[in-house]
């Protein structure tokens, strides 16, 4: 069944709007569906499971950064690419519990590139820098 659902995300202090459209079990988000803002824009393009993200996904981040990839109960987990607003980062490789977490591949444009391992968010373990 496919419905409109709205959704006031509680602890905001603006009571900012979410607009879901797609498939749903017992009024949860279950299965594919994309989520929006009050402006129409989309946050979220993808897989959900009981009202979390979970499969493939593509995810807009507050600061306009955007994920593609694994989710896992609501989180980044498994393999995924995430891309700066401005286009000057990019990471691609693996994620767990939403931080970057084994093997990574990490561009930032003008620095450095980096190629090798991380661990719960950071460069460790065997990599080389160019």
């Amino acid at each position: 069944m496919k419905f409109i659902y709205l959704q006031i995300i509680e602890g905001t202090s603006t009571g900012e709007i979410y607009i879901y459209e797609g498939d749903n079990v017992n009024n949860k988000k279950q299965g594919k569906g994309v989520l929006k803002n009050q402006n129409g824009e989309i946050i979220y393009n993808g897989y959900f499971k009981e009202n979390l993200f979970h499969g493939k996904g593509s995810l807009l981040i507050n600061n306009n950064d955007e994920y593609e990839g694994d989710f896992f109960e609501g989180k980044r987990k498994g393999f995924g690419t995430l891309i700066s607003s401005d286009k000057r980062y990019r990471y691609d490789g693996q994620w767990e519990n939403d931080l970057k977490h084994g093997k990574g591949y990490e561009v930032v444009t003008d620095l450095y590139i980096y190629d090798g391992e991380f661990k719960f968010g950071k460069k460790d373990g065997n990599g080389i820098i160019y």
